[in-house]
């Protein structure tokens, strides 16, 4: 039976799920990237800037900003997981900045 491995993202060195002694490997021995990555959580932080993101800097509406969630098949920000918060930032880019932005009046009007 073969041991299952997995590679360090940085240098590509292979590495065992567990060591001899048992112990999960959880970083890269030779240059310590950790060899998992990080639980994704839509925390405050993140929600704040997806906010500011399509309401202020590309001048979304309400209802526009809405239906680019829905096109990654959430209804509420806070429920984006890792792939569909970067689909949405991947689709974002491609749209134009508000002139408001451009200009420096980045408030989001009321």
């Amino acid at each position: 039976m073969s041991t299952r491995t997995r590679p360090c993202p940085r240098c590509g060195t292979r590495y065992p799920f567990r060591d001899a002694a048992g112990k999960t490997i959880t970083h890269c021995r030779s240059c310590r990237v950790p060899l998992r990555p990080k639980r994704f959580h839509m925390n405050k932080r993140r929600t704040r800037w997806v906010h500011i993101y399509f309401l202020s800097r590309k001048g979304l509406t309400y209802h526009e900003y809405k239906l680019r969630l829905q096109a990654v098949g959430v209804d509420t920000c806070k429920d984006l997981n890792r792939e569909q918060y970067a689909r949405l930032f991947r689709e974002g880019r491609k749209l134009p900045d508000s002139p408001k932005w451009k200009t420096g009046k980045r408030r989001i009007a009321a």
